[in-house]
C-alpha cells in the first residue's frame, strides 16, 4: 500500500491537487449557505404542524449536516485524486463511518425531545405516561442509537457482528457474575420504574425509610426524610420491601377518643353523641362514606368514646387543620351539654363539719 501511495504521488500534477483544493474550499464555503437553506426549507413545513417535536428534530439535524456537506467536499476531493485502490479503500470506509457517526449524533440529540414526542402522542391517544418512564425510555433509546451506531461501524470496517454479541454475552455473563448486587438494583430500577408504586414527590413509607421521593435512577431511589436528610436507597432493597404510599389515599383516616367524666349523666352522653354524629355529617371536610362516634367502653375514670372517620383532603397542612376545627366544635357540643373530660387521677372532698375527715371518691391512677 506504501509503494501504491507512492507511485500515485509521482504521478500527481498540480493541476490535480489545485482542482482538488478548489472542490473542497467549494463545499466549505457553500456548507453553511446550504445548510441554511435546507433547513430553512424545512421549517417552511414545520410551521405546519402543532407539535413541537419536528422543530427539535430540525435543530437536531442542524450542525451534523453541516458537517455531512463538509466531509462530502474532502471525501470528493480525495474521490478527484484518484488514490490507489487499497488507499481509496480506506477513504470510503472512512467517509461512510464518518456519515454514520453524523447521523447518531442527530439521532442522539434528538431522543433529548423525547418528552415532547410523548407528550404529542399522550394527547393524541388519550395516554398517560407518567413523568419516571420517559427519562427512562430517553435513556433506552440513547443506549440503541449507541448500540446501532457502533455496530454500523464495526460492520463497515469488517468486524464480525455475531462475534461482536457473542463476546458482549460472556463479558456481560463475567460482568454480572462480578457486580451481582449491581445487576440486582438495576432490575430493581426496573421493576419500580414500569410498576410505578410511586413517583417524584411522592410521601411513602417504608421498613427502610419515610419521607418524600426526589430521584429515581436505574440502581438506586432518593428519598427526603421528614428531618431533611437524603437517605438514598438501593433499588434491589425498595423492590423486596413492602410499600406504603400515602400521596395516593384518597381519604386520610382520623381517629381519636375522648373520655368523659365518671359522673356524666347517661342522658347527657347520648345527647352529645347525637350531636357530635350530626356535626360530623354535615361537615363538608368529612368523607361521609364511614362515620362512627360511639360510646366504646366505660371504666372507673370515665367514658371513652371512640370516634373515626375520614376527612376529604389528603394533604397534611389541611388535614391538621380540619382535626383542629372538629375538636374545637366536639368541645362546644360538651361545653353546650355541661359535660365535662376526665381528668386521670383521684378527687378529694372535705367534709365541712370535719375538715380533716376525707372521702376518696377515685383511686389513683
Amino acid at each position: 500500500m506504501t509503494q501504491d501511495i507512492l507511485d500515485w504521488a509521482g504521478h500527481l500534477t498540480w493541476k490535480d491537487g489545485l482542482i482538488s483544493f478548489i472542490i473542497l474550499m467549494i463545499f466549505l464555503f457553500l456548507g453553511k449557505p446550504l445548510t441554511s437553506l435546507i433547513i430553512k426549507i424545512l421549517t417552511h413545513f414545520t410551521k405546519r404542524t402543532r407539535n413541537t417535536f419536528d422543530d427539535d428534530l430540525i435543530k437536531a439535524i442542524n450542525r451534523p449536516l453541516y458537517f455531512l456537506i463538509a466531509l462530502s467536499g474532502l471525501y470528493l476531493s480525495f474521490k478527484y485524486l484518484a488514490f490507489p485502490a487499497s488507499a481509496a479503500h480506506v477513504i470510503g470506509h472512512l467517509y461512510r463511518t464518518a456519515i454514520v457517526i453524523c447521523i447518531g449524533v442527530a439521532l442522539f440529540q434528538l431522543t433529548n425531545s423525547t418528552e415532547k414526542l410523548f407528550g404529542h402522542f399522550s394527547h393524541k391517544l388519550n395516554l398517560q405516561f407518567d413523568r419516571i418512564v420517559i427519562p427512562f425510555i430517553t435513556k433506552i433509546l440513547k443506549f440503541i442509537v449507541f448500540a446501532l451506531m457502533l455496530t454500523m461501524i464495526l460492520s463497515e470496517w469488517g468486524y464480525s457482528i455475531n462475534g461482536f454479541v457473542a463476546g458482549l454475552g460472556l463479558a456481560g455473563l463475567a460482568i454480572s457474575l462480578a457486580a451481582k448486587d449491581t445487576v440486582s438494583n438495576l432490575f430493581g430500577g426496573f421493576i419500580i420504574i414500569t410498576e410505578t408504586p410511586f413517583t417524584i414527590g411522592d410521601w411513602v413509607q417504608t421498613p427502610s425509610v419515610e419521607g418524600t421521593i426526589e430521584d429515581i435512577s436505574f440502581r438506586s431511589t432518593k428519598v427526603r426524610t421528614f428531618a431533611d436528610a437524603l437517605v438514598t436507597i438501593p433499588n434491589s432493597t425498595l423492590a423486596n420491601e413492602a410499600i406504603i404510599n400515602w400521596s395516593r389515599m384518597e381519604k386520610r383516616q382520623l381517629t381519636f377518643n375522648i373520655e368523659l367524666d365518671i359522673r356524666t349523666p347517661r342522658q347527657q352522653i347520648e345527647r352529645c353523641l347525637t350531636d357530635i354524629r350530626a356535626y360530623l355529617k354535615q361537615n363538608e371536610a368529612v368523607h361521609q362514606e364511614a362515620i362512627y362516634v360511639y360510646l366504646q367502653e366505660m371504666n372507673t375514670t370515665g367514658f371513652n368514646i371512640l370516634l373515626y372517620f375520614f376527612t376529604t383532603t389528603t394533604v397534611w397542612k389541611e388535614w391538621l387543620n380540619i382535626r383542629e376545627q372538629i375538636n374545637l366544635n366536639i368541645l362546644k357540643i360538651l361545653e353546650a351539654h355541661h359535660v365535662q373530660l376526665a381528668v386521670p387521677g383521684r378527687t378529694v372532698f372535705y367534709h365541712e363539719e370535719n375538715p380533716n375527715q376525707e372521702h376518696f371518691e377515685r383511686s389513683p391512677q
